[in-house]
């Protein structure tokens, strides 16, 4: 039987909630004439589980996608009353809840919903119709006295009931207070919810207070669990002597670390030789974590739970112990490590020739750094210039405005420079094939010892950051063609192509900014995407635009079924690099020490392979929450800044619009803030998504995506982690194509019929 279970579940998702004749099932799937029978007989035991309805007509549809039948999914609360429920089944969309239809879910709430016909739009809808299991236990907020009982305000807006918590268990906390607070009773029909005070966090002025509550609004903890230290602890502190003896010995090697001046974690070394004939050998040697987290123990659930490691502006949150992290699997200088090593050969134009995967001991000459390296390079190439020092770029000069370093020892300047001579092919390859190449500067915040930013600089992408990345580019690929080879299943790093509708709107916008759009949404080409992101490079409107081509993309994510890695233009790709900080990257070295170096035959079982699918998904979602937290510390960083900065004007841009106002990027800092419409008097502006400007009903006024503004700030809100501008003027309006006597008009009529439906003249 060439179909699977999955792949009719798969197919019925897709159709949903049409329901299929079954000659066009076995026409999409591919069944033969021979092989319907057993597809009817997987088709009934799908209909007697309750997976599949089977309809008159000898039609078949997804059973919880047929209006009035019933799912459980997870519902998500908007601050505005209504929601959506994110179903357990991962193929669905999710569900539009109406604010009435709630049923008396919390944000957070697992529940059971009865479905609509339709809902917002062309989504589908529903209502709950029982909550299954309360998610909001434990509630961030803050403490409010209201007569003789307490109100707690949350943090997190979606959460919109009243939280009364008795005045004498609020556990020494007063008014005003930020507190960790437990749900005692739920709220009914006649009773609000009521919680007591758990854990007095502080005043909602630290910033350190704010910290702690994003990284408990988004469930990570910093500390780790008693039975995880203890088990790092129990690692040996030195290698067995046995060990490095069964290892490829590459203590001879002129092995070094490349990372950033603060970096504690050294999990990556590099190696490289010229060939005779121009050719070049390079090794990329990669802490062996493997050895000492064995599948199962303490160590490796709490690196599963964990997912990644996180990067806050002042410290980091590490997947595993700093006994590990830090000391024994970090390379560091002059010291045994063991590792896993990918050699891998080009030739003299960078093409790769052969390649091998062997389990190593190493011993690091340096621990070097991008601004050494980077001075190096600089120094070297002003020695070349005729005129004495001209060829120090920008990039150079802010390197070398940085933290001095001391250059890298003379006998690794020649390495260096093959090294940096090798990226630079294996860059042009990767770009030729179609790689995309975004020109978004990345914030450096510059802190005080306090942790808090006194500066925010743009982060340099130099070459010898370039170096290092286009070196574990080559790994991973390499490890994902090996391992694919042997057919060994591994977490693939995926990256799928961007949704047609996503690829129109982005046309859209590119067209009214006056720029070719020659991409077809259903067919997008890498090459095509990157030809648009050279044409707009040097333009007024080029920040946004590159930053609207990396918003029409999909996120990355890891997966057991391969679909190629659109973004980089790769048929292939895993993550096999950064074993201390990424689970994925772990799974990778485990496999390779199970099925490629020892030889174990890939466990047949369907259980090992949902275990594999599942750590996958697991690993996507940490890190996404890994990104969520990174982002909102950011943002609360920002916002005390530019607290620092309440009436001072700059200049920037509009780079997105909402109903209620747009969104200005400052030219001068990585800063993004509001204006609200509430604070334009002169007139009332209504979105037009069509032309994606905001216009006077009365006067005309349009404001477009890329207008440059002068603003002032208005407020920096630490807990809501928002600032607000004032717009004072604009200062230039990019070129539209569209005609503002039909933005006026459009305006008009949306205005017409927002009054036809009762709608306040103020927004």
């Amino acid at each position: 039987m060439m179909v699977s279970e999955d792949e009719i579940l798969d197919f019925l998702r897709r159709m949903a909630p049409r329901a299929v004749p079954a000659k066009e099932l076995y026409r999409a799937l591919g069944v033969q004439p021979d092989e319907r029978r057993s597809l009817k007989r997987l088709l009934r035991e799908l209909a007697a589980n309750g997976q599949v309805a089977r309809l008159k007509g000898a039609r078949f549809a997804l059973a919880n996608s047929l209006r009035g039948g019933r799912l459980r999914g997870v519902f998500r609360s908007h601050p505005k009353g209504f929601g959506f429920v994110t179903p357990h089944d991962r193929g669905m969309e999710d569900l539009y809840i109406a604010a009435a239809a709630t049923g008396g879910a919390l944000h957070g709430d697992e529940v059971e919903v009865r479905l609509h016909a339709a809902g917002l739009g062309s989504r589908r809808a529903g209502e709950v119709t029982r909550v299954v299991q309360r998610g909001q236990r434990e509630i961030i907020g803050q403490l409010l006295k209201v007569q003789r009982h307490a109100l707690l305000v949350p943090v997190d807006r979606r959460l919109t009931v009243d939280i009364v918590i008795p005045w004498k268990e609020r556990n020494g906390a007063e008014h005003g207070q930020m507190v960790l607070a437990e749900v005692t009773e739920y709220p009914t029909a006649r009773r609000p919810m009521r919680a007591r005070v758990l854990k007095l966090l502080g005043d909602p002025d630290d910033h350190e207070v704010l910290a702690q509550i994003i990284l408990h609004e988004h469930g990570v903890t910093q500390e780790f669990p008693r039975a995880v230290v203890e088990a790092a602890a129990a690692c040996p502190e030195r290698i067995p002597a046995s060990e490095p003896a069964r290892r490829r010995d590459l203590r001879p090697w002129p092995c070094v670390t490349i990372d950033g001046e603060t970096a504690r974690d050294f999990d990556d070394a590099v190696s490289v030789r010229r060939l005779e004939g121009g050719g070049f050998e390079l090794g990329v040697h990669i802490a062996d974590v493997s050895w000492y987290v064995e599948e199962g123990s303490p160590l490796d659930l709490e690196a599963y739970d964990r997912g990644t490691s996180i990067y806050l502006p002042e410290r980091a949150i590490p997947m595993l112990p700093e006994r590990l992290s830090t000391h024994l699997c970090s390379l560091r200088p002059d010291a045994d490590r063991l590792t896993l090593s990918a050699i891998m050969r080009f030739d003299a134009d960078g093409a790769p020739q052969e390649a091998e995967l062997c389990e190593s001991v190493i011993r690091s000459r340096a621990r070097l750094t991008y601004t050494a390296i980077q001075q190096l390079f600089a120094r070297l190439d002003a020695e070349r210039a005729a005129d004495g020092g001209a060829a120090k770029s920008k990039v150079a000069a802010r390197s070398a405005r940085a933290a001095s370093a001391d250059e890298p020892p003379a006998e690794l300047h020649d390495d260096l420079l093959t090294m940096r001579e090798l990226a630079h092919l294996l860059r042009a390859r990767r770009m030729r094939a179609g790689s995309l190449d975004f020109d978004l500067p990345e914030p450096d915040f510059i802190l005080d010892e306090s942790g808090s930013i006194v500066h925010i600089e743009e982060l340099a992408a130099d070459e010898a950051h370039h170096l290092i990345e286009e070196f574990m580019l080559a790994a991973n690929r390499t490890v994902a063609r090996q391992l694919r080879a042997r057919k060994i299943p591994l977490p693939y790093r995926i990256h799928e192509p961007p949704p047609p509708n996503k690829v129109a709107l982005l046309g859209d916008v590119m067209t009214r900014f006056g720029h070719r759009f020659e991409v077809d949404p259903q067919a997008p080409n890498q090459k095509e995407l990157q030809a648009l992101l050279d044409a707009v490079r040097d333009t007024p409107e080029a920040r946004i635009l590159h930053t609207l081509v990396l918003r029409t993309m999909k996120q990355a994510r890891y997966d057991t079924f391969n679909v190629g890695h659109f973004g980089l233009a790769f048929d292939l790709y895993t993550h096999f690099t950064s074993p201390i900080r990424r689970y994925p990257d772990l799974l990778v070295h485990r496999h390779l020490r199970r099925f490629f170096f020892q030889g174990e035959p890939v466990p047949e079982e369907s259980l090992w392979h949902e275990r594999l699918a599942a750590a996958a998904r697991t690993a996507s979602e940490r890190e996404r929450r890994a990104d969520r937290v990174e982002n909102a510390v950011n943002d609360l960083k920002t916002a005390a800044y530019m607290a620092n900065h309440l009436g001072e004007e700059y200049e920037g841009f509009i780079t997105d619009l909402v109903s209620f106002g747009f969104f200005v990027e400052l030219t001068t800092l990585f800063v993004h803030g509001l204006v609200h419409l509430a604070t334009l008097r002169d007139d009332h502006y209504l979105l037009d998504e069509e032309t994606f400007s905001l216009v006077g009903v009365r006067t005309g006024r349009v404001f477009h995506l890329g207008d440059r503004v002068r603003i002032r700030v208005r407020q920096a809100d630490l807990l809501r982690r928002r600032i607000d501008f004032e717009l004072l003027a604009v200062l230039e309006q990019r070129r539209w194509t569209s005609h503002p006597g039909r933005q006026r008009h459009a305006a008009r009529q949306s205005w017409r019929g927002e009054r036809r439906g009762g709608g306040s003249r103020r927004p």
